[in-house]
């Protein structure tokens, strides 16, 4: 697993930004037409992180990253899989000799209305023990969003949220405080 704290690269212009994303180009335009020019930012970093991973993984260089149906990203390389997160100023990458997942996620307040959007009965009749939820809902969030990207399904707004623990079959969970202010989750399958 990699991790870059993007907060070394603060003080870049606009233009700074741009130049590293055009390594890209085909997120430029994106870059261009977005008011919020960071998270494309971190995107990217996310995906160099991704091919240097894979790189020191596999010792092949040069490969083309695809996306499936539900936007997860894959290599055509055996045995090489890889995922991406970012949030706040981090960018994280990990990658695995079966599917994997990884979610990192800033602690903040956690709002009743996006408790009761993805988490199931069992999740939020435990949170309601913590006199502030905040921190145990990014972890039970961060735990939940790798094992959904693991599986290629994402957290998925607009259906019934999917309950997901550190006990689910078939799986191994990594997790790391990052910074003090946020949390990492990994999730390896096991090659079935």
């Amino acid at each position: 697993m990699y991790i870059f704290d993007f907060a070394d690269l603060s003080t870049l212009t606009e233009e700074n930004y741009r130049n590293f994303v055009s390594l890209y180009p085909e997120r430029l335009q994106a870059f261009d037409e977005s008011r919020l020019k960071k998270p494309i930012v971190m995107s990217v970093c996310g995906e160099m992180l991704a091919r240097r991973l894979i790189t020191d993984f596999t010792g092949v260089k040069s490969f083309a990253i695809f996306r499936d149906k539900n936007g997860k990203p894959y290599v055509n390389l055996p045995g090489c899989y890889f995922n991406i997160s970012h949030s706040g100023n981090f960018a994280v990458a990990v990658v695995a000799d079966s599917p994997c997942g990884v979610d990192i996620e800033e602690i903040r307040p956690a709002t009743q209305r996006l408790i009761d959007r993805v988490c199931g009965e069992d999740e939020k009749i435990h949170l309601a023990k913590f006199d502030d939820p905040s921190e145990e809902f990014i972890r039970l969030w961060t735990v939940k969003e790798s094992f959904l990207k693991m599986t290629g399904e994402g957290i998925g707004y607009g259906r019934e949220p999917r309950v997901v623990n550190e006990n689910m079959p078939n799986c191994n969970f990594y997790a790391k405080q990052i910074n003090g202010s946020y949390k990492c989750t990994v999730c390896i399958g096991e090659n079935l």
